[in-house]
């Protein structure tokens, strides 16, 4: 989704490592629109169920919480970049909380891993980038 426009809101919600709910600004009494964004070219661990049928993968946790400290209650700016119709709609973007691209600070934290199969170069490359300096020093996430 090439020239998606850049939108603000404040995400209100982080449901796992990559995906957010993010509030528009309010316009009067009525709720404000909400928007389910998944960051782009990551892969997370998966959270269990709540029932206890399935358990969480190693990380699953702390990549949420990772994400949860970074972004909750903070105003953002966000864009879609493409939509999978196979997964019940889901929208897959970009967002940046300041000047911080979310999804290449989770990477640098060794947080998630990286979809390489469905990123643009120039967001792949950073991806790498950001990735390689990872390997040689710490425990990260690998999917």
């Amino acid at each position: 989704m090439t020239g998606a426009q850049w939108l603000k809101g404040t995400v209100k919600e982080v449901l796992s490592g990559d995906t957010v709910v993010i509030a528009a600004p309010s316009r009067g009494n009525a709720p404000p629109p909400e928007k389910r964004l998944s960051l782009a070219s990551l892969v997370t661990p998966k959270l269990g169920r709540r029932d206890g049928s399935t358990m969480d993968e190693p990380f699953a946790f702390s990549s949420k919480e990772f994400l949860r400290r970074m972004v909750i209650g903070k105003a953002c700016v966000f864009r879609v970049e493409y939509k999978i119709d196979a997964a019940n709609g889901r929208e897959f973007g970009s967002v940046f909380v300041g000047e911080e691209n979310v999804a290449l600070c989770s990477v640098a934290a060794g947080m998630v891993g990286i979809e390489l199969w469905r990123s643009e170069a120039p967001r792949r490359y950073s991806l790498v980038a950001c990735r390689l300096s990872l390997v040689a020093c710490r425990d990260y996430y690998s999917p």
